[in-house]
């Protein structure tokens, strides 16, 4: 039972009926979708977005995607999402990544990873820990900031500035 998803209903007050009628659904596929082994990923973003819960799109992906239970971190259902107390976190975690990036980049110059493979770990595992940091700015901030809005914005960057092979075309944040 996803027990996440109808307690995310139920704190955005909504019945299941209205949360159907928001969705464009019937009332079984939201109930099914709270009381079923494996939820769709399609209703499991609605869900998200109509009740403002981007946590739910990373607990979809931790649990229930494939691919996401090998490369997700784990959901940080127990921090402080207070855009300050996050901001203080992120601070930290990226001087201690700043601390190790001059060893990064000599390794990587040296070509010589394999030298110091722990060197090299630990500066990775600094960097993974900036990322995860981010992806919880990314929830914290979520109710004042349209974060595919933000993204879409990112991802015009990375075209313009040709990071990406993709034809530059208008980006649209549906």
């Amino acid at each position: 039972m996803n027990d996440i998803y109808k307690k995310a209903r139920l704190k955005a007050n909504l019945t299941l009926e209205k949360a159907a009628e928001l969705m464009h659904c019937n009332v079984r596929t939201v109930w099914a979708h709270e009381n079923e082994k494996y939820p769709d990923a399609y209703y499991v973003s609605m869900m998200a977005e109509i009740y403002n819960k981007p946590e739910l799109n990373q607990y979809y992906c931790k649990n229930h995607c494939p691919i996401g239970m090998k490369l997700r971190y784990e959901l940080l259902d127990n921090v402080d999402l207070n855009v300050t107390t996050v901001l203080s976190k992120l601070r930290v975690e990226m001087i201690e990544a700043q601390e190790v990036m001059d060893d990064l980049i000599n390794l990587s110059i040296n070509d010589s990873f394999n030298d110091d493979l722990k060197l090299f770990e630990k500066g990775f595992q600094e960097l993974l820990d900036v990322e995860h940091n981010i992806l919880t700015l990314r929830l914290s901030v979520n109710k004042w900031i349209d974060i595919k809005k933000s993204i879409a914005t990112h991802n015009k960057k990375c075209v313009d500035r040709n990071y990406t092979k993709k034809e530059k075309t208008p980006c649209k944040a549906n």
